[in-house]
């Protein structure tokens, strides 16, 4: 009979330290917690059991309401995905039209993001695909800062032009930026990286690599109903061959046709201010697509 009696209390005294354990802690708006157990809830008020008041009553209004853990589903949806199918117009090292295809991820929240790009430009010729120009770029940002605005960043780009007499080049680099706006229609910041070039001409000529500051400037910005423009800009400056850069200008204006379709107008225009071989300084590109965001 003792062993029983002290099995009892001991289970008493196991669900005494489970629900001090497990006491619920309530989040008002003006930022106070009140610790305890809920013992009783209506649509209105909660009565919460303190140890050092009693039972307290607090209205729901006050309440705030607490943050739910996203779903796969949620999870998903903050993945961009945007595949972009057109037709380019070239002046430059081509005078030519060509189709134009681009695959594109984005994730961003309040502590990173992400950017996953692919672009390719393929001309025609006796009813041939071939391949003319090749982008990629992989970067990722983490914020830091009070307010979150400044982040640093690590990118890699990689890229073939044979218009161009660039059989690749690649550029990883890395630095640090700030969000001037971060809102839904209206975005702006700036960045500025330093990185490494390597060139691989497709001429026989000596490959070069040198070192590089890569800034960049990125404005958004809805103008009318679903209207939006868009202008992406970044410099290249060599630290190790004088005065020579190169600068890539996308201009886009992006107007939506549903929830999932989008046309798109971009004009591109590279400039490369030392080009290697019989190839002129700039490139335009105007391209009129369709985006699928999926």
């Amino acid at each position: 009979m003792k062993v029983v009696r002290n099995l009892i209390c001991a289970l008493f005294l196991m669900l005494s330290i489970t629900q001090n354990l497990f006491a619920e802690e309530i989040h008002l708006k003006n930022g106070d917690k009140v610790s305890g157990d809920v013992v009783r809830e209506s649509d209105y008020i909660i009565v919460v059991d303190t140890a050092a008041m009693g039972e307290v009553t607090i209205e729901k209004e006050f309440v705030k309401e607490p943050e739910k853990e996203p779903t796969k589903e949620e999870k998903a949806s903050l993945w961009d995905k945007t595949l972009s199918l057109g037709y380019s117009l070239s002046r430059g090292n081509t005078e030519e039209s060509a189709f134009n295809g681009a695959v594109e991820l984005h994730k961003k929240t309040e502590e990173d993001e992400i950017n996953a790009k692919l672009t390719s430009l393929y001309t025609s010729d006796e009813k041939k695909l071939d391949e003319k120009k090749f982008y990629g770029l992989l970067r990722y940002a983490y914020s830091f800062g009070e307010e979150k605005d400044w982040y640093h960043f690590y990118k890699f780009e990689g890229d073939q032009d044979r218009s161009a007499n660039i059989n690749y080049r690649l550029i990883p680099a890395t630095g640090i930026g700030y969000w001037l706006v971060d809102e839904e229609n209206y975005k702006a910041m700036v960045e500025v990286a330093a990185g490494y070039q390597y060139t691989d001409y497709r001429d026989g000529t000596d490959s070069d690599s040198d070192a590089v500051i890569v800034p960049r400037g990125f404005y958004e910005k809805l103008l009318y109903k679903n209207l939006k423009f868009r202008q992406d800009l970044t410099l290249y400056p060599s630290l190790s061959s004088g005065g020579d850069f190169r600068l890539r200008s996308e201009t886009s204006f992006i107007n939506p046709i549903s929830d999932k379709l989008a046309w798109k107008i971009s004009l591109i225009d590279e400039f490369n201010s030392s080009p290697q071989g019989d190839t002129k300084k700039n490139d335009f590109r105007l391209i009129s697509a369709i985006d699928l965001n999926f």
